[in-house]
């Protein structure tokens, strides 16, 4: 009898440690689970405040890049003979187009300023002013490029934009550029910016140039600047954020300012091709310290915390030490120890415990919805059995981050576009943190892992890129289109009435071309593509898709089609099929050297192949394998090519 009891006490003293391991943990994970998720929020407002200001900025400088093309065309500033009617062509633009653009010039191939409005730039060479116009001249495709922040004479900070500019042969023939003041771009996007009590917004362009702070002494100068370093700590931090927004990432920066400790969310704004900007949303992690208190997180709650495990521990050591009254707390022990894992079980996010050597202690039921894996299949098993973490784009392990949280007993965070491969092999986007679980001694006795299903913010993101990257493509178009018709209005000429004219049509043409392409995609997201089959004659398909396409274009290549001769009808989905074949045909001429497209048309067992094919610049081995989705836009896309890239998308969802 002795002996049973005995085993019962060490059986209940063992459990009651566990319980009390969960209590200590529990109140701790708590308050960090608390803490991070009131953090995470605060942090995700900036970020939106950051995608917003980084929208406003790419739709700025597209506009102005928009207007340069089109008076690139003009023919006195694309064929500069004389250049006091090219300076006065420049200077009537701006008046009547009311641009935020300054300081128009015209430099020729050879690297001389041949017209601009400012009259002391003419003879001038376009190298003195900066790298950035030997850039464009030797670039074989000649892309638009900016300036570093530059102070030209009498005016405040701006940076140059300039575009190339092709004569009547389509031959490249020099830029044409002009100042975006920095001024103006705070004034209009950001000076009204705010976030919590004491946020702004900031840009750095690509080289960590500032180009707007509300502490304007910065404006100008570079994050290695002796004036900037003042100011800033972590500038390594800062600097690193910079590289990575270069490379389109995003993510977040913790940093001080004149002694204020910050947060910032750090977005990449793509303003031209080949430059990109970085909006960082900031503001004080005091401010977020404020909304943590607002909501009752304060010293207060950690002091009952304090209190509730200090409670349990002193329980603990009665249980340890006492004798077989210790069996009459087993039933109030089992209600605490289901009063927390009930209080796990209700929280959204999933939770995991593991332990040093990886083995799975804890799995609420959050982790079973997300995963696919019960708690009774996980526990006891290695977390990377149950947790298949993987990086979206590289498709390598992503788990990393549990390994260093145990090795270095600091919390962690997941790499962004990580995703789960859940027990049914569906991918699901997640996110969050691993926290270590330390003993007395301050070393790592296993982890924490908190994470949620990220699907709903990733698509609400993702909607939310789609409508910015979409006004951005419409707003060319449509500039083009008004800027002609505002150019036409005050034409006396017929023959450059009717030049403008038909430029507005090109212009309005494109606007209707994206925007049936927009709702065409909507159509595919949202599951409504219908798909009717009936016998189709191939080769008279092709002809008239053909004859469609030949008039939509200005100018173009020539079409060879050749069907097989043993292909006469097909069973297919012919207005799915007429869609695919002019979006392969629009694509291979707007890509296209202009000389020659053949499709050919084939029978190959039970299905139809098309071929297309044309000639000119090639697509890259990194382009290739995106080229069907969506809003890509490939590298030997031509300048003055309009459109969203969402041709190729639509072929491939049709084909499906």
């Amino acid at each position: 009898m002795r002996h049973k009891r005995l085993k019962t006490v060490l059986a209940t003293t063992i459990t009651t440690l566990i319980v009390i391991g969960l209590v200590f943990v529990g109140g701790s994970r708590i308050r960090d689970w608390v803490t991070q998720n009131l953090f995470r929020q605060y942090v995700a407002n900036e970020g939106v405040i950051a995608d917003q200001v980084a929208a406003d900025l790419e739709n700025e400088t597209a506009s102005a890049q928009d207007k340069l093309n089109i008076a690139a065309q003009i023919p006195a500033i694309r064929n500069p003979v004389d250049p006091v009617a090219c300076s006065t062509e420049l200077g009537v633009l701006l008046a009547g187009l009311q641009s935020k653009l300054g300081n128009l010039g015209r430099v020729s191939a050879q690297d001389v300023f041949v017209c601009s409005v400012n009259k002391a730039l003419i003879g001038v060479s376009g190298s003195k002013l900066g790298p950035y116009l030997p850039e464009i001249m030797s670039d074989p495709k000649h892309q638009p490029v900016l300036s570093r922040v530059i102070l030209p004479p009498g005016a405040t900070y701006a940076v140059a934009l300039h575009v190339p500019v092709y004569d009547a042969k389509g031959q490249f023939s020099g830029t044409l550029g002009g100042a975006l003041y920095l001024k103006d771009l705070k004034d209009k996007l950001l000076k009204s910016v705010k976030f919590a009590q004491n946020g702004f917004a900031f840009v750095l362009d690509d080289n960590g140039d500032v180009l707007y702070h509300p502490k304007t002494e910065l404006i100008g100068k570079n994050l290695d600047s002796p004036d900037v370093r003042k100011s800033f700590s972590n500038l390594v931090g800062l600097q690193a954020a910079v590289a990575a927004a270069k490379a389109g990432h995003s993510g977040t920066v913790r940093y001080s300012l004149d002694g204020v400790e910050k947060v910032a969310v750090y977005r990449s704004a793509q303003v031209l091709p080949n430059h990109r900007w970085v909006v960082m949303a900031t503001a004080p992690v005091a401010d977020a310290a404020s909304l943590l208190k607002a909501v009752g997180v304060d010293q207060a709650f950690w002091t009952a915390i304090a209190m509730q495990t200090g409670a349990l521990m002193l329980v603990a050591f009665v249980v340890v030490l006492g004798t077989l009254r210790a069996i009459r707390l087993q039933e109030s022990l089992a209600r605490e120890k289901s009063r927390i894992q009930t209080m796990l079980a209700s929280i959204g996010d999933g939770v995991i415990a593991i332990d040093r050597e990886g083995r799975i202690l804890l799995f609420n039921a959050a982790a079973e919805l997300i995963t696919g894996w019960s708690s009774a299949e996980a526990v006891g098993r290695p977390w990377r059995e149950i947790m298949n973490l993987i990086g979206e784009h590289d498709r390598r392990p992503a788990g990393g981050f549990i390994d260093v949280a145990i090795r270095t007993g600091k919390a962690q965070h997941m790499a962004s576009n990580t995703l789960l491969v859940r027990r049914d092999e569906v991918e699901v986007p997640v996110g969050d943190s691993a926290a270590p679980i330390l003993d007395v001694t301050g070393v790592a006795m296993g982890v924490i892992i908190v994470f949620r299903d990220m699907t709903e913010e990733r698509e609400t993101a993702r909607m939310k890129s789609d409508f910015a990257y979409a006004s951005h493509q419409f707003r060319t178009p449509l500039t083009q289109a008004m800027t002609a018709l505002d150019l036409a209005q005050n034409e006396t000429s017929r023959k450059q009435l009717k030049e403008d004219l038909a430029m507005a049509r090109i212009g309005t043409e494109s606007a209707h071309r994206l925007a049936t392409k927009m709702l065409a995609m909507a159509d595919v997201d949202n599951g409504r593509v219908q798909v009717t089959l009936a016998s189709v004659d191939v080769a008279g398909l092709l002809r008239d898709v053909e004859a469609e396409v030949r008039e939509h274009l200005s100018k173009g290549p020539k079409f060879q089609i050749a069907v097989a001769p043993e292909l006469k009808s097909v069973q297919t989905a012919p207005d799915l099929l007429k869609q695919i074949v002019a979006e392969l045909l629009y694509n291979a001429a707007d890509y296209g050297d202009g000389k020659a497209v053949s499709v050919a048309a084939r029978r190959r067992a039970h299905e139809l192949e098309l071929e297309v094919h044309n000639t000119g610049a090639p697509i890259s081995t990194e382009d290739q394998a995106q080229i069907f989705t969506r809003f890509f836009r490939g590298a030997n896309k031509p300048v003055d090519l309009a459109g969203a890239g969402l041709g190729l998308y639509l072929v491939r969802e049709y084909v499906k």
